[in-house]
């Protein structure tokens, strides 16, 4: 799991653009798993959604992380 912060610069700006757009285009092409949870409280109802891949191909070629894997 890679969790990143606004304060990245970079490498933040580019998981939120290809997540931002991976989820425009349903995925299509990208493996992925996606997981929903929805809860009840307070008066109003919260649904989660998260999506992984492990795709990050792209992440090692442009931020030169030897090594980086999935």
């Amino acid at each position: 799991m890679l969790a990143v912060k606004g304060n990245q610069g970079t490498l933040h700006d580019d998981m939120k653009v290809f997540l931002d757009d991976a989820i425009t285009r349903d995925f299509k092409g990208v493996e992925h798993d996606i997981f929903e949870q929805t809860e009840k409280g307070h008066g109003r109802i919260e649904t989660r959604r998260t999506w992984v891949t492990d795709k990050i191909n792209w992440l090692k070629n442009r931020h030169e992380w030897a090594g980086c894997k999935a």
